[in-house]
């Protein structure tokens, strides 16, 4: 749960959120749309953000229908999760697994 909170976290920050829109890879129209789903799940209680809550919580459950109907109106098919561009690093700060560049 905490690698999905980080990842919607780390998706909406400036830098992140901006540079999508400012190179053409989604378009300017869904912006507000996206800053409305990133403040629903700002929203979801502390207490729910568990994986046991995920899959029945009726918050989670709207929140997943939301997320399916954005990636719809953005054209994404998949749902599998696609870390091809994710670096990971050990404690240390030594690189396990290095991402594709953009």
């Amino acid at each position: 749960m905490t690698e999905l909170e980080s990842e919607i976290d780390y998706a909406f920050t400036p830098v992140c959120f901006d540079t999508i829109f400012r190179k053409g890879l989604i378009d300017k129209s869904f912006k507000a749309e996206l800053l409305q789903f990133k403040k629903s799940t700002d929203d979801i209680p502390s207490e729910i953000w568990e994986l046991e809550f995920i899959d029945n919580h009726e918050t989670w459950v709207t929140t997943r229908k939301k997320a399916n109907a954005l990636l719809d109106k953005l054209g994404v098919a998949s749902r599998t999760y696609n870390d091809d561009y994710t670096t990971i690093y050990d404690n240390e700060g030594n690189i396990i697994k290095k991402g594709k560049k953009l």
